[in-house]
């Protein structure tokens, strides 16, 4: 066969080109206009729904995390810290988390100081009391915003928190300090033995000459002491304060155990500033049930431990990841079974009820930025009030 046979010319072959191209653009327009008697196309049965963004972005971020490998954490000092961030190595793993305790900011603000002042750049994220945090640790450039932090849609809901997502910032920048927990503490408690449950309704009760002498007080350097009393002086003002802390001649005491003991055994009908774990540690022995809190709107307050991510963390992704997994109804969970204390998610419960507050009740909340002001003043009126040098 001749190969030129049958072959169209170049100008043949240009025209079926143009030809050909114009009906195939023209069969394409048709198949893709839209029909009045077609039906819209619809998802096959069954089909995946689109992955939402937020889920894409929580996979990147645990993948980064995982090749990060670690995360360095200060946090309380109990063993329940330990089995919450044990829970969190389980659900991650790949990642090692080195947990630091301190139980005071005296012991922790000096070493990472001294580290940063060095070019040392140790931790991660801490999951403290957020007094000294804000008060010593933000001046020297300690955080970095943690606000940018959250993405997760379950983490910034308002309904998912007690007050709403933003009631939880406690710096005035509202970007630093994040209140992850909310727990009452109740200033008062009794010994019903010696102390008829309806016999002290309010703080003005306790003012009855028949308590002269006979309120057992931990010492007003201690906080349980000087917030419950700025929790007095903001409800009832000074002069309440001084009669109740001067005039009543309450005996003081140092030793938080020793306080708990003395209420405990009856040599005291009244405490004030029981510390609530030792309490719980002698009930779980069976000892101390006759001791029980008063509920007193007027002297009681509100404590949030809250998490803080620290400037030049070493291992940024896993600091995000915790961050939003501790915020999360899940880690939140985790956080407060293995701690014992109350989450402010609303969706999580409390790992102590009596610690979780009356609802509608607007508590004292010592530990926002904008009450510290209020805070030291009201410690330093107790130390004038009983010739405590400073």
């Amino acid at each position: 066969m001749n190969e030129h046979q049958d072959q169209p010319s170049s100008a043949d072959r240009r025209t079926f080109l143009k030809v050909g191209g114009a009906a195939a653009l023209a069969a394409a327009a048709a198949a893709c206009a839209p029909s009045a008697s077609a039906p819209p196309a619809v998802m096959p049965a069954g089909a995946p729904a689109a992955r939402p963004a937020w889920e894409t972005q929580w996979g990147e971020l645990v993948a980064a995390a995982k090749k990060e490998g670690a995360l360095t954490i200060m946090t309380g000092p109990d063993a329940g810290y330990r089995k919450a961030v044990d829970v969190f190595e389980d659900k991650f793993p790949g990642i090692t988390i080195n947990r630091e305790g301190a139980r005071s900011a005296s012991i922790w603000f000096p070493k990472i100081q001294k580290e940063r002042q060095a070019g040392v750049f140790t931790f991660d994220v801490i999951y403290l009391t957020p007094g000294s945090a804000i008060r010593l640790a933000k001046p020297e450039g300690f955080w970095d915003p943690i606000r940018p932090m959250f993405f997760r849609p379950d983490v910034m809901d308002e309904k998912s928190w007690l007050n709403g997502f933003e009631a939880g910032f406690l710096d005035i920048e509202q970007k630093f300090a994040y209140a992850a927990d909310y727990n009452l503490e109740h200033a008062v408690a009794i010994n019903t033995t010696l102390v008829k449950p309806d016999e002290i309704k309010n703080i003005k009760d306790l003012l009855d000459p028949k308590w002269k002498g006979k309120i057992f007080a931990i010492e007003v350097r201690n906080g349980r002491n000087f917030q419950a009393m700025g929790a007095v002086r903001r409800s009832q003002g000074d002069a309440i304060l001084k009669q109740l802390m001067v005039d009543q001649e309450p005996v003081f005491i140092r030793d938080e155990r020793i306080h708990v003991e003395g209420l405990i055994r009856g040599q005291y009908p009244v405490g004030i500033g029981l510390h609530p774990h030792i309490l719980a540690e002698f009930k779980a022995q069976g000892v101390g049930k006759e001791v029980t809190y008063l509920n007193l709107d007027e002297a009681d307050y509100v404590t949030s431990d809250s998490v803080f991510l620290f400037n030049r963390a070493p291992h940024p992704n896993a600091a995000k990841l915790f961050i939003n997994w501790v915020l999360s109804r899940e880690g939140a969970t985790a956080w407060s079974t293995n701690v014992g204390t109350n989450s402010r998610r609303s969706d999580v419960p409390p790992a102590n009820e009596l610690r979780r507050g009356r609802a509608g009740v607007k508590y004292y909340d010592p530990t926002r930025e904008s009450e510290h002001a209020f805070v030291e003043k009201t410690q330093q009126m107790l130390y004038d009030l009983l010739g405590i040098k400073n």
